[in-house]
C-alpha cells in the first residue's frame, strides 16, 4: 500500500543520530556475545530515541517509531 511505501522511503532517507549509531554498534557487539538482557536494554534505549530495532537473519534492521 502507498502508506507503507512512503514509510519505507522515509526510513531510508532518515540519517541516524550519532548516539543511535553508537547504541546500535554496541548492541551488535553485545549480541555477538549472546548477552540477550543487555541487548534488550539497548533496544529499549534506542526505542526511547524514536527508532525501532528488529533482529533479522541479516542483522539489525532499524526504522522510525
Amino acid at each position: 500500500n502507498l502508506e507503507q511505501e512512503f514509510k519505507n522511503i522515509k526510513n531510508k532517507l532518515t540519517k541516524l543520530p550519532p548516539e543511535v549509531e553508537k547504541l546500535l554498534e554496541e548492541r551488535r557487539l553485545i549480541r555477538e556475545q549472546k548477552d540477550w538482557q543487555a541487548s534488550d536494554e539497548l533496544r529499549d534505549k534506542i526505542l526511547k530515541q524514536g527508532f525501532i530495532v528488529e533482529d533479522t537473519k541479516e542483522g539489525q534492521k532499524i526504522s522510525l517509531k
